[in-house]
Protein backbone atom coordinates (compact mmCIF):
# COMPACT_ATOMS: atom_id res chain seq x y z
CA UNK A 1 0.00 0.00 0.00
CA UNK A 2 1.75 3.84 -1.10
CA UNK A 3 1.61 6.67 1.48
CA UNK A 4 -1.36 8.43 2.45
CA UNK A 5 -4.08 10.19 -0.08
CA UNK A 6 -5.38 13.42 -0.18
CA UNK A 7 -8.81 11.90 0.56
CA UNK A 8 -7.61 10.01 3.54
CA UNK A 9 -6.11 13.92 4.56
CA UNK A 10 -9.10 15.61 4.19
CA UNK A 11 -11.62 12.65 5.57
CA UNK A 12 -9.20 12.94 8.90
CA UNK A 13 -9.62 16.79 8.93
CA UNK A 14 -13.31 16.52 8.35
CA UNK A 15 -13.87 13.82 11.23
CA UNK A 16 -11.48 16.13 13.70
CA UNK A 17 -13.25 19.29 12.79
CA UNK A 18 -16.61 17.26 13.54
CA UNK A 19 -15.08 15.87 17.07
CA UNK A 20 -14.17 19.18 18.14
CA UNK A 21 -10.13 17.63 17.99
CA UNK A 22 -7.82 20.42 18.13
CA UNK A 23 -4.82 18.38 16.12
CA UNK A 24 -4.42 15.29 13.47
CA UNK A 25 -1.97 12.94 13.28
CA UNK A 26 -2.06 10.15 10.68
CA UNK A 27 0.96 8.16 8.74
CA UNK A 28 1.20 5.45 6.94
CA UNK A 29 4.86 4.17 6.02
CA UNK A 30 7.14 6.49 6.36
CA UNK A 31 4.44 9.27 5.04
CA UNK A 32 3.49 11.64 8.39
CA UNK A 33 0.66 14.20 8.32
CA UNK A 34 0.04 16.41 11.03
CA UNK A 35 -1.79 19.24 11.70
CA UNK A 36 -3.42 21.81 14.10
CA UNK A 37 -6.97 22.83 13.37
CA UNK A 38 -8.18 26.72 13.79
CA UNK A 39 -11.60 26.46 16.42
CA UNK A 40 -12.55 29.07 13.43
CA UNK A 41 -12.38 27.48 10.35
CA UNK A 42 -15.26 27.70 7.86
CA UNK A 43 -15.43 24.90 5.94
CA UNK A 44 -18.40 25.48 4.51
CA UNK A 45 -17.04 29.09 3.20
CA UNK A 46 -14.30 27.12 2.03
CA UNK A 47 -16.51 24.83 0.19
CA UNK A 48 -18.21 27.82 -1.55
CA UNK A 49 -15.07 29.63 -2.73
CA UNK A 50 -13.87 26.38 -3.88
CA UNK A 51 -17.50 25.97 -6.16
CA UNK A 52 -16.47 29.60 -7.66
CA UNK A 53 -13.09 28.68 -8.25
CA UNK A 54 -14.01 25.08 -10.36
CA UNK A 55 -16.20 28.04 -13.08
CA UNK A 56 -14.22 29.12 -16.11
CA UNK A 57 -13.33 32.48 -15.65
CA UNK A 58 -14.26 35.26 -18.41
CA UNK A 59 -12.37 36.34 -20.92
CA UNK A 60 -9.85 38.77 -19.69
CA UNK A 61 -10.03 38.28 -16.30
CA UNK A 62 -7.43 37.30 -13.96
CA UNK A 63 -7.56 35.15 -11.02
CA UNK A 64 -5.67 36.36 -7.81
CA UNK A 65 -4.14 33.59 -6.09
CA UNK A 66 -3.31 32.55 -2.60
CA UNK A 67 -0.04 31.60 -2.61
CA UNK A 68 0.01 29.66 0.76
CA UNK A 69 -2.47 28.60 3.08
CA UNK A 70 -2.92 30.82 6.18
CA UNK A 71 -5.43 33.34 7.20
CA UNK A 72 -6.21 36.32 4.39
CA UNK A 73 -5.55 39.85 5.69
CA UNK A 74 -6.58 42.29 3.29
CA UNK A 75 -5.26 45.91 2.54
CA UNK A 76 -7.44 49.11 2.25
CA UNK A 77 -6.95 48.80 -1.55
CA UNK A 78 -8.63 45.12 -1.77
CA UNK A 79 -12.08 46.51 -2.71
CA UNK A 80 -13.90 45.70 -5.64
CA UNK A 81 -13.92 48.09 -8.15
CA UNK A 82 -10.62 49.67 -7.53
CA UNK A 83 -7.49 50.23 -10.13
CA UNK A 84 -4.79 47.80 -9.58
CA UNK A 85 -1.19 47.58 -11.37
CA UNK A 86 0.46 44.37 -11.71
CA UNK A 87 2.99 43.89 -8.52
CA UNK A 88 0.53 46.04 -6.46
CA UNK A 89 0.16 44.43 -2.59
CA UNK A 90 -3.18 43.86 -2.35
CA UNK A 91 -3.04 41.96 1.23
CA UNK A 92 -1.07 38.93 3.02
CA UNK A 93 -1.41 35.61 3.76
CA UNK A 94 -0.60 34.84 7.51
CA UNK A 95 1.21 31.80 8.17
CA UNK A 96 3.35 30.09 10.63
CA UNK A 97 4.14 33.77 11.57
CA UNK A 98 5.06 34.69 8.35
CA UNK A 99 3.58 37.47 6.20
CA UNK A 100 3.14 36.30 2.79
CA UNK A 101 2.27 39.22 0.32
CA UNK A 102 -0.75 38.76 -1.98
CA UNK A 103 -0.37 40.51 -5.36
CA UNK A 104 -1.64 41.86 -8.54
CA UNK A 105 -1.16 39.59 -11.30
CA UNK A 106 -1.76 41.97 -14.01
CA UNK A 107 -2.82 45.48 -14.65
CA UNK A 108 -7.07 46.28 -14.46
CA UNK A 109 -9.81 46.84 -12.55
CA UNK A 110 -10.34 44.18 -9.32
CA UNK A 111 -13.68 43.46 -10.50
CA UNK A 112 -14.77 40.75 -7.71
CA UNK A 113 -13.57 39.87 -4.66
CA UNK A 114 -14.51 36.54 -3.15
CA UNK A 115 -12.48 36.19 0.69
CA UNK A 116 -13.38 38.10 3.53
CA UNK A 117 -10.32 40.09 5.53
CA UNK A 118 -9.63 37.19 8.16
CA UNK A 119 -10.71 34.13 6.51
CA UNK A 120 -8.98 30.99 6.21
CA UNK A 121 -7.34 30.49 2.78
CA UNK A 122 -5.70 27.59 0.78
CA UNK A 123 -3.06 26.90 -1.86
CA UNK A 124 -4.29 28.39 -4.66
CA UNK A 125 -7.47 29.49 -3.83
CA UNK A 126 -9.22 32.43 -5.67
CA UNK A 127 -8.92 35.55 -3.63
CA UNK A 128 -10.49 37.78 -6.55
CA UNK A 129 -10.07 38.78 -10.19
CA UNK A 130 -9.03 41.46 -12.22
CA UNK A 131 -10.81 42.24 -15.27
CA UNK A 132 -7.78 43.41 -17.44
CA UNK A 133 -7.15 46.50 -18.64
Amino acid sequence: MDGLSREEIEEALRQARRLGVSSVRISRGDERFSAILDPDFDEDAVDEEAADEESAPAKGRVAVLAQVVGRFAALPEFQAGGKVSKGDRLGVVRALGLANDVVAPADGILAEVLIEDGRPVEFGMTLAWIEEA
